[in-house]
């Protein structure tokens, strides 16, 4: 990963807000800019110095993962000690990431410090975040390889007579033997009429035969994030659901058609959404289109009415239409997808034709 590229666009952020540094608290964003995979520390970037506040528990970790990082170990309280940092950098104003320090370590740092400006900071990182290198492309395709072969084998395992969470559990399983780190999520599994909550919390409803298993599911890989969505069926279909089925797919199909650079996510949004409106399901369709995957699960951009941003070459989000109808159930499919030069490659190689979702069971 490239971090030094990183690190010479943030400080262009900074000497275009007429900051002195900024203090990085989000710990997606500090591993973005330093490449730190632990957690609790805090990333100063100035214009010309690189310091990491940490403890005891992270000096060793920090020397071996971020060079041309200074480590600043803290002995007691955290905030004196990045106090401390400042008066040392010379830093008169400085930038922080007001949406994720909280009021209490805000109201706490405002204690500490004497002399320093506190300028309020949105979004920075998470803009340079929006599009992806090509190492970090590759390090999702292989959360996404790992969850894709984990589903496949659950599609066979799968039968009737199985709960929810027993399903969900063999499928986290599953991802890890794959080479996952980790699940990406709590991995949602909601059958019949529970489907039609989008994010259904997985119970120990049993599974019969008849049902549709709709499975939202993803994999981390090299701290990179993957994120499905796929509705099974358990013998023959019923021609609503067929319809309905059919009706999210070439909603899912309209949008990516539209998707290429300098297109507003809102008109990738509203290709999906009129298609679906069209067709008399507009109300049952109350989400976003699609959210960027990468070091989060949900992160910039968001595929969504009104976002005038316009798509460039190197983001990664998803296109996920759904159908939620209470009492019945519902449909959603959800595939990865990067923007390229001349338009969008699909991340994602799992099958989704209605035909390969439905299970058969032993006799």
């Amino acid at each position: 990963m490239d971090t030094a590229r990183r690190i010479r666009e943030l400080r262009k952020t900074i000497e275009g807000e007429h900051v002195d540094g900024m203090l990085i608290s989000s710990v997606a964003n500090v591993t973005y800019l330093s490449g730190f995979t632990g957690d609790d520390s805090l990333a100063l970037v100035t214009t010309d110095r690189l310091q990491m506040i940490t403890d005891f528990r992270y000096v060793e970790q920090i020397e071996q993962e971020c060079p041309g990082w200074e480590v600043v170990r803290r002995e007691k309280d955290l905030w004196e000690t990045t106090a401390g940092a400042f008066a040392e950098s010379g830093v008169k104003r400085l930038g922080f990431e007001s949406a994720h320090l909280s009021h209490r370590n805000f109201s706490r740092l405002v204690t500490s410090v004497e002399g320093v400006e506190l300028v309020p900071l949105e979004g920075k990182v998470e803009g340079l975040r929006q599009v992806k290198e090509e190492a970090e492309v590759n390090a999702i395709e292989a959360a996404l390889r790992c969850q894709e072969a984990a589903f496949a084998e659950i599609k066979e395992w799968m039968r009737p007579g199985m709960t929810e969470r027993e399903v969900a559990r063999e499928l986290d399983y599953r991802m890890r033997c794959h080479g996952a780190e980790r699940f990406a999520f709590e991995t949602i599994v909601a059958c019949a009429e529970r489907a039609s909550l989008p994010h259904a919390r997985t119970t120990q409803r049993v599974i019969t035969q008849g049902d549709a298993v709709l499975i939202d599911w993803g994999a981390r890989r090299f701290f990179y994030n993957s994120d499905l969505t796929r509705v099974l069926h358990f013998g023959t279909v019923t021609s609503e659901f067929q319809k309905i089925y059919d009706v999210v797919r070439q909603a899912q199909e309209a949008a990516l058609a539209v998707i290429r650079p300098d297109v507003t996510f809102s008109e990738v949004d509203g290709s999906a959404r009129r298609y679906i409106r069209d067709r008399g399901y507009g109300e049952q369709f109350g989400h976003s289109l699609g959210h960027g995957v990468g070091l989060e699960v949900h992160e910039s951009p968001v595929v969504k009415e009104g976002n005038e941003e316009r798509l460039q070459p190197g983001m990664v989000f998803t296109i996920e239409p759904g159908i939620y109808i209470p009492g019945w159930g519902g449909v959603r499919i959800e595939d990865m997808v990067l923007v390229t030069d001349r338009g969008v490659r699909i991340l994602s190689a799992c099958e989704k034709d209605l035909e390969d979702m439905v299970l058969s069971c032993p006799g």
